[in-house]
């Protein structure tokens, strides 16, 4: 509730490092780090000189931003609202303020506003055990305390339940400008919010099984989302932030590709016709950029429109004539009747090559067809690698039928990926887990036995017997639940 301990200067790390190693997509950018301690989710507006306390945390993001416009956001073109924890819910209740405030405002409509949510991402689910204020009550009292500022949107489709808005779940369909969800599966906050505590009992992770369950649930219609099935909390100011992996893809990866998507007039939850999956960015952005039109229709990409084609021309046969003085004047008719030939006979070059590869595309397409028929016969039997299909728009994934070994670029562009396994530290990448009583580091022998599960039947389940289980080392085993778990 003060800053009378904070130091003078802090070295943030993670998303806000100035390092290009550690944060190979934003070290250059402008950062700026607002600190905690208003400990009301950035909802509060009360500034009351009577009281004891005051919870100004909505009016301090919008002040913040406000400060930052002539100190140059107002040339930007992009701002990202980056939160952790707490900070990950108050990215969620502020986004759509930014939005309004930049675009409507002050007019500044050529920034894009985006939001990431790290941890933030909380449920309503009934607590492990009563002692305490549940999740639900605490938003309750809290909303009174601080005076809440709430999402419009989401306000006015829950009028008589405004608390709804402060979990992630309900909250996002209402937002204006595009999110990006990170949560680990089993998220310590919200073991601690349900008062489950350290899990050592079967009952205890019977109930944390259940909450990653529905968790994941929640993310059904979210474009956006990065959930590993570890235990943990927050990631993005974390050193070792590039560590945590989905299926070989990295967080600052997915994150740095959802960005550079553009922009439609679009909510979280609107359906769009587009999809991309392209296996490599690169791919991606050759895709896009063949997109754009101008305002004419007219391609922009370079050599496509007729005026620059002519001058071309006109300027390598000018050339041409000028270089070569022995052999005669050419009066400009001469080079523009010239110049006319040579385009007659690049249409009619080109008019080949696009019948040729009509004919090609014609005959792949058949081949496709012909094979689609084949695998449906056979049952579909093809490998499905991976269902974190990359989209933007709020398009639904669909599963990808090339195994990421024949893919022809190694990094994909995805920004849905969502942990297959359902184990807790099931993913190579999760943050090491310790024993909550010893401290030491646990292996995942261990934590199985700790969920309070019959190795026997582990092992019986896995297909191999229980000397072969306890002798396994732990990335043999992790890859075994893996596989199982595709």
């Amino acid at each position: 509730m003060t800053s009378t301990q904070w130091p003078e200067t802090r070295d943030v790390g993670g998303l806000l490092s100035a390092n290009p190693e550690e944060n190979p997509f934003w070290w250059n950018a402008n950062h700026v780090f607002v600190p905690y301690c208003t400990s009301d989710s950035w909802s509060g507006t009360r500034a009351s000189p009577n009281d004891m306390f005051t919870f100004m945390g909505a009016e301090i993001v919008l002040q913040v931003v406000r400060d930052l416009i002539p100190l140059g956001l107002e040339n930007a073109s992009s701002l990202l609202l980056a939160g952790s924890s707490a900070g990950g819910t108050g990215v969620m209740l502020n986004l759509d303020h930014i939005f309004n405030l930049v675009h409507h405002q002050l007019g500044l409509k050529h920034i894009a506003i985006r939001g990431v949510s790290d941890s933030g991402w909380f449920l309503d689910r009934a607590p492990y055990s009563p002692n305490g204020l549940s999740p639900v009550d605490a938003v309750h009292k809290g909303m009174e305390l601080w005076k809440a500022r709430m999402p419009h949107n989401c306000v006015s489709k829950h009028p008589n339940e405004p608390w709804k808005c402060y979990f992630g779940y309900i909250l996002y369909p209402t937002l204006s400008a595009p999110l990006f969800v990170f949560q680990w599966l089993f998220d310590e906050a919200q073991m601690s919010a349900d008062n489950v505590g350290a899990p050592v009992t079967k009952q205890q992770w019977d109930y944390i099984h259940k909450m990653g369950d529905s968790l994941r649930q929640t993310f059904e219609n979210v474009t956006a989302v990065f959930a590993p099935s570890c235990i943990s909390h927050s990631v993005l100011t974390k050193r070792d932030w590039q560590l945590v992996k989905i299926d070989e893809v990295s967080l600052a990866q997915a994150l740095h590709c959802w960005e550079q998507m553009p922009i439609g007039n679009h909510r979280n939850d609107t359906p769009s016709p587009i999809e991309t999956n392209q296996p490599c960015a690169k791919s991606l952005r050759k895709l896009l950029r063949s997109g754009l039109t101008k305002g004419n229709g007219t391609s922009s990409e370079p050599g496509r429109n007729g005026k620059n084609e002519s001058a071309a021309e006109m300027q390598k046969v000018a050339s041409t004539v000028i270089n070569k003085p022995n052999e005669g004047k050419a009066s400009s008719s001469t080079v523009l009747t010239q110049v006319r030939e040579n385009k007659k006979r690049k249409r009619r070059k080109h008019k080949g090559r696009r019948r040729e590869r009509n004919k090609e595309a014609r005959t792949k397409k058949e081949k496709h067809e012909r094979r689609k028929v084949a695998g449906r016969r056979k049952g579909n039997k093809q490998n499905n690698d991976s269902n974190h299909t990359g989209m933007f728009n709020g398009t639904r994934p669909q599963r990808s039928v090339i195994p990421s070994g024949k893919r022809k670029c190694v990094q994909g562009c995805h920004f849905r990926l969502i942990e297959r396994c359902t184990w807790p530290q099931c993913n190579h990448s999760c943050p090491k887990l310790h024993n909550p009583f010893t401290g030491e580091e646990m292996d995942f022998i261990e934590l199985l036995k700790s969920f309070g599960l019959d190795m026997k039947s582990v092992a019986n389940a896995l297909g191999i017997d229980i000397q072969t289980l306890n002798s396994m080392d732990h990335d043999e085993l992790l890859n075994l639940l893996t596989q199982r778990a595709n």
